[in-house]
């Protein structure tokens, strides 16, 4: 009974047990790998005929019509109904997306994800926000405004604004300012694409806020903003804006007169060149070639010999788009006659 014992006592004897003994621990850890694999790709099989049986039911009541009656997903599990819709609202557009939108809602889809909107993490509601922006029925919209609007995270209410305006709900400017403390903290190209998305809609708005508003990067964003309105009116406001002593305020206006792309601010657009400050005249040198002003062309002309390097390339590509088929200034290459 004590020859393992006494046959494990010499070293060399004891070195190959004890590598039998990893050896099998290794062989052993191998086959559970395997066997967990294995598990795992038989549940992704699984998983994947399930999803391609709630999709083809799904695509049935689409071509039915069959979209206000629900399919009992109580014995369905949240993840995999989100998944099918996720993937099946990237394929479908227009009419049938927004049949399957309804679908979703019936089956209380959302409601998985607005779980998560409790969640004491930022980082959790910031993912049930991402969750829901796939779902943009009217319930789920009110949601995320008022998740923009009482949040006690910053970084989630800004989610929620990006979302709002991602599917095209977009806030007005004043509610974007108020959630997300504009006036107190230095804006960001983001606060920017929120304000240009919502212009046609709220351009009048926009125009009060750049009276009101005081002089600073925030003026200026909203400013800029208004050209891309659509909205011609908004000229008017412009000429104001580029006579400002501030002049960020008077780069912005020649922006959006840019983007709004109406020749008709001409009058004011031409004066700029000769601004004090280089970083007005390229603006309003862009702006001249954009807009097709030829009567600029002599002051143009003028500012291909400017000091300012920004100034003469500038000035030379806008010649080169008003005198079309002429060559271009040497200035175009940042040389000086």
């Amino acid at each position: 009974m004590n020859i393992p014992f006494i046959w494990l006592a010499e070293p060399a004897h004891a070195a190959i047990g004890i590598s039998l003994l990893f050896a099998l621990i290794s062989l052993l850890t191998i086959l559970l790998l395997y066997l967990r694999r294995r598990s795992a790709e038989d549940e992704i099989v699984q998983d994947k005929k399930a999803d391609s049986r709630l999709s083809k039911e799904l695509m049935v009541r689409l071509e039915m019509g069959h979209y206000q009656q629900a399919i009992n997903s109580k014995e369905l599990e949240p993840q995999q109904v989100e998944r099918v819709f996720s993937h099946l609202l990237q394929l479908v557009r227009g009419p049938e997306r927004d049949l399957l939108l309804v679908i979703a809602d019936a089956m209380a889809v959302p409601d998985f994800a607005i779980a998560k909107l409790r969640h004491r993490s930022g980082a959790r509601r910031i993912d049930a926000l991402r969750m829901l922006e796939q779902f943009p029925v009217p319930r789920v919209v009110q949601l995320i405004s008022a998740c923009m609007a009482t949040d006690r995270s910053t970084m989630v209410r800004t989610e929620a604004a990006a979302i709002l305006t991602r599917i095209g709900a977009v806030p007005s400017p004043a509610a974007i300012i108020d959630a997300l403390n504009l006036q107190t903290t230095n804006p960001s190209p983001l606060h920017a694409a929120m304000f240009r998305a919502g212009s046609v809609q709220h351009s009048a708005e926009m125009a009060t806020l750049v009276q009101e508003l005081p002089t600073g990067a925030l003026r200026s964003m909203v400013a800029e903003a208004l050209g891309w309105s659509e909205d011609f009116s908004m000229l008017s406001i412009l000429a104001d804006l580029v006579q400002s002593d501030d002049f960020e305020l008077r780069i912005a206006g020649l922006k959006a007169a840019r983007q709004l792309g109406h020749p008709g601010a001409r009058t004011w657009v031409v004066p700029m060149l000769l601004d004090p400050v280089d970083a007005v005249r390229v603006q309003a040198v862009r702006a001249c070639g954009q807009l097709g002003l030829v009567e600029a062309i002599p002051l143009l002309s003028r500012l291909v010999e400017n000091s300012s390097w920004w100034v003469r390339t500038r000035a030379a590509e806008s010649l080169a788009i008003l005198r079309a088929g002429q060559p271009a200034p040497f200035a175009v290459t940042g040389l000086r006659k």
